[in-house]
C-alpha cells in the first residue's frame, strides 16, 4: 500500500473522529494545534495558556479552573487521537492528523481568518534574538497576549497604553531596564511574568492598584517588594516574589489567608533561591514554597516570628542570622502544619532543635506528611 492509498484509507477515519467532537469548543482547540509543526512536542501548559487567550475555553472565575477545563478538553482530544500524547508534559500532531486539520481549516473561514491574524491576537516571539519591538505593536488594540520569554537580547518594548485587551504579558528573561510605559494601565491583565529580568532597575510604585484582575504575578528575583505594593491583588492564584523584610512577608501572608486564593507560590526572604522559578516549558508555577536564605533577623518586637501559609509544602532555612534556638519559636505555626512535605535546614548555627513538643510522640503529628527532611551544618541535629 502506497502513501496515497494509506492517506485515502486513514483520512476518512480521522475525519470521522473530528466530526464526533460534539463539544463546539473541541473542534477549534484541535484546529489550533495544527498551527504547530508536525511531530513537534507541544507543551501542554503552553497550549492551555493559548486556549485561554484565544477564548477557546469557557470563561471561568479562576485561572486554575480555566486551566483545568483546558486540560479536560485536551484529554478528550487525546482520547480521540487528536492530537497524540507524547508524554505527561507534551502532545504532538502526527503528519496525517495535521494535514487533515489544515484541510478542514481551509474550509473553515472563521478559523482561517483567526489563524491569519494570530500574530495580532497573540504575539509570541519567545526564544528569539529580537532586540526591540517595532512601535507599530503599540497600536494592536486587540492583542490579548504578548509573550516574550527568553528573548535575552530584548531591550525595548513600545508603550502598552493602548493595549487594553491584553490579558497576558510575559517578559521573563530579557535585557529590559524598565517596564514598558502603560503597564500599570492594563486593567484586564490577569497574568504578568517579569521574573529573571536581571537588568530591571526597579518595580514602579503604585503599579498594583489598577491591576486588580491579576491571577498570576511572577516578580523579578533580585528586587525586593513591600507588602503595601501588593494591596488590592485579591485574585492572585500564582505568585512569586522576594520580600523586603519579615514584617512585609507577614503582612502579605495575613492578607492572603484572609482574602486570597493562592494555589501556588514561591515566597522568598533574604537571598533569592532559583529552585522554584517557572519551568521553561511551562506557563505556571508548580510549588508551595517558602525560602529564608541569608536573612538577618532584627531584635525588635515581632521580627523574630515568621508566618507561614497554611498549605505550605516546602520550607527551606539556610544561612540565617538571629534565629531562635528552636525552629518552632521562629515559625509558630510549624507544629500545626499538616501539608508540609519537605523541610530543609542548613548553615544555621543558632538552631539546636526543631520543635519543643512533648512527649516525643506528639512530634509525629505535625510532620506525619513529611517526605524529605534535610539537616546539614547545624551545631546539633536534635528532634525535640
Amino acid at each position: 500500500m502506497g502513501p496515497d492509498d494509506m492517506e485515502n484509507e486513514v483520512f476518512p477515519l480521522l475525519l470521522s473522529s473530528f466530526i464526533r467532537l460534539r463539544d463546539p469548543k473541541l473542534q477549534p482547540c484541535f484546529l489550533y494545534c495544527s498551527l504547530y509543526p508536525e511531530d513537534d512536542k507541544i507543551p501542554r501548559e503552553e497550549l492551555m495558556s493559548k486556549f485561554i487567550s484565544e477564548e477557546l475555553t469557557d470563561r471561568r472565575n479562576s485561572r486554575e479552573a480555566s486551566f483545568n477545563q483546558g486540560h479536560a478538553n485536551l484529554k478528550k482530544l487525546e482520547n480521540a487521537s487528536l492530537p497524540a500524547r507524547a508524554d505527561s508534559k507534551y502532545v504532538k500532531m502526527h503528519d496525517l492528523i495535521r494535514d487533515m486539520a489544515l484541510r478542514i481549516a481551509r474550509y473553515d473561514a472563521g478559523f482561517m481568518v483567526k489563524s491569519r491574524i494570530a500574530a495580532v491576537c497573540i504575539l509570541d516571539l519567545s526564544y528569539t534574538w529580537i532586540d526591540e519591538l517595532p512601535n507599530s505593536i503599540a497600536h494592536l488594540e486587540k492583542l490579548k497576549a504578548q509573550l516574550l520569554t527568553c528573548c535575552f537580547c530584548l531591550r525595548y518594548v513600545p508603550p502598552l497604553t493602548k493595549l487594553q485587551a491584553l490579558k497576558e504579558l510575559d517578559l521573563n528573561q530579557n535585557s529590559i531596564k524598565e517596564l514598558p510605559p502603560g503597564t500599570q494601565n492594563l486593567i484586564n491583565l490577569n497574568s504578568l511574568n517579569v521574573a529573571c529580568m536581571s537588568s530591571l532597575e526597579m518595580i514602579p510604585t503604585g503599579i498594583s492598584p489598577s491591576l486588580s484582575q491579576l491571577q498570576c504575578l511572577v516578580l523579578p528575583d533580585h528586587l525586593q517588594v513591600r507588602a503595601k505594593e501588593l494591596q488590592g491583588l485579591n485574585n492572585l492564584e500564582e505568585f512569586q516574589s522576594l520580600f523586603y523584610n519579615v514584617h512585609d512577608l507577614n503582612q502579605f501572608i495575613e492578607s492572603e489567608q484572609r482574602y486570597g486564593k493562592l494555589s501556588y507560590y514561591s515566597i522568598v526572604l533574604g537571598e533569592y533561591d532559583s529552585q522554584s522559578r517557572v519551568p521553561s516549558d511551562s506557563r505556571r508555577l508548580c510549588d508551595k514554597l517558602v525560602t529564608l536564605k541569608g536573612y538577618c533577623f532584627g531584635k525588635r518586637r515581632g521580627e523574630d516570628k515568621v508566618l507561614l501559609p497554611h498549605d505550605i509544602q516546602d520550607l527551606e532555612v539556610a544561612r540565617c542570622v538571629g534565629l531562635n534556638n528552636c525552629l518552632s519559636d521562629t515559625f509558630p505555626s510549624l507544629n500545626s502544619l499538616r501539608s508540609l512535605k519537605s523541610l530543609r535546614i542548613q548553615h544555621s548555627a543558632e538552631i539546636d532543635c526543631i520543635s519543643t513538643l512533648f512527649p516525643p510522640v506528639d512530634l509525629i503529628l505535625p510532620f506525619r506528611g513529611l517526605e524529605n527532611l534535610f539537616l546539614a551544618w547545624l551545631p546539633e541535629q536534635n528532634m525535640h
